[in-house]
């Protein structure tokens, strides 16, 4: 193995010198190194720029894919596509008869269609994971579990893909055909991760095709496969599978709520389960009729998960946005309808940058909904005084809505 340089200059001037630092950081960069991680590979990425041949061409595919990881571990789409992009421009030239660079690329094109399965783009995501399947069904998948696990890989990703496409009958095929392969791999806890993350998306898309009691088998199977996990992954697609079974997401939060600021998958799951609560909470036949300690504690799940929310938006996290979104929703209503004296501040609270770190100012969705309820709200308070008369409780209701709307209004200006 060649010795790992350290690149003080961040020059590359020899081959040995571009696969050390292949090799530094395939596995991508510990925390507060990845500055370093991109110098040097955009380094060894220069000193290949224009060499021919099958070797540099197989090494800038490694050190491009290398790099659009690393990108997109940090969140940075744009150059993590960039990235993937510089590592195509070579495939011409590389040997696609040894086993190791068919693997390879097929590494690549899996990676850059996680990528664009993140933008929501399920069509291009499945042209490169078709041809990533096509890839890796021509190596000895006997002989290299490494190979097999990346053809179940495939197959998965390629379910997500057809599910984005709203395909959800051919997702659970391409499900199927994952946790296939998936079955000829021994049972370590890794592997069983993947299965039951294959079992429970198997179950969204038989929920999405209205098809309850499969969903509910794949949902169980997802939980039986982590039975026994101990790894906090495990734990919480285990959590994530109880949920959609239908189980007390209260229990589901005591499990996940422990790692909810550290670990993004059990803030999602934790958001989730807070939401199920909310809506529990508020649907019940007959609500508004009931006493005020419900509202309480209801509007207190929907500010923790978006608080929670809001903290990850900090360090440039937004897969909870979605979930935050549906939160945030819930509390729109429950504030209008029961105690619309509050509905500005929560608007203000999940909107306004200068009254909360991590707001979503810039979000659409967010915004047309706020606006949307302020609006609601603020005709309603106008028909009460109608009816009841313009007590000193209305108008500082309408005032806070105006003001409120007046400000989403000004932070658009910006």
């Amino acid at each position: 193995m060649a010795e790992v340089f350290r690149f003080r200059d961040s020059r590359v001037s020899s081959l040995e010198e571009a696969f050390s630092v292949l090799e530094k950081w395939r596995h991508m960069a510990p925390p507060g190194e990845g500055d370093e991680a991109v110098e040097e590979l955009e380094a060894a990425l220069r000193f290949l720029k224009g060499a021919g041949g099958p070797v540099c061409a197989a090494l800038q595919l490694g050190l491009a894919m290398t790099l659009g990881n690393l990108w997109r571990e940090r969140g940075q789409k744009a150059p993590a596509m960039t990235a993937y992009l510089r590592g195509l421009e070579v495939r011409s030239e590389l040997d696609l008869k040894t086993d190791a660079t068919r693997n390879e690329l097929a590494n690549l094109l899996t990676q850059r269609a996680i990528l664009l399965l993140e933008e929501k783009d399920g069509g291009a995501a499945l042209l490169d994971l078709d041809e990533a399947i096509r890839l890796r069904e021509t190596l000895p998948l006997e002989s290299e579990p490494v190979y097999r696990w990346g053809l179940a890989a495939g197959w998965i990703n390629r379910g997500d893909a057809l599910r984005l496409e709203s395909r959800a009958r051919e997702a659970v095929a391409s499900y199927d055909h994952g946790l296939e392969e998936l079955e000829s791999l021994e049972p370590t806890e890794w592997v069983r991760w993947r299965r039951a993350v294959a079992w429970n998306n198997r179950g969204l898309a038989w929920k999405d095709a209205g098809c309850s009691d499969e969903a509910h088998e794949s949902f169980e199977q997802a939980v039986v496969a982590l039975a026994e996990c101990e790894e906090v992954r495990s734990i919480v697609t285990r959590e994530a599978a109880r949920l959609q079974r239908g189980d007390d997401p209260r229990k589901v939060l005591e499990v996940v709520s422990p790692w909810e600021r550290t670990t993004p998958e059990a803030a999602k799951v934790s958001l989730q389960a807070r939401h199920a609560i909310a809506c529990g909470l508020c649907e019940r036949p007959g609500v508004t009729q009931e006493g005020g300690d419900w509202i309480a504690e209801t509007t207190d799940w929907i500010e923790e998960g978006l608080e929670v929310a809001r903290a990850w938006e900090t360090v440039g996290d937004h897969t909870m946005r979605p979930v935050a979104l549906d939160l945030f929703r819930v509390g729109l209503r429950v504030y209008r309808v029961c105690q619309p004296q509050f509905l500005a501040e929560f608007v203000l609270e999940s909107l306004d940058p200068e009254v909360s770190e991590g707001a979503w100012r810039d979000d659409p969705d967010f915004q047309a909904s706020a606006v949307e309820a302020l609006a609601l709200a603020l005709k309603e308070s106008l028909e009460r005084g109608v009816t009841e008369g313009r007590s000193e409780k209305e108008l500082a209701i309408s005032a806070s809505l105006r003001a409120a709307d007046e400000r989403l209004a000004g932070l658009q200006q910006f």
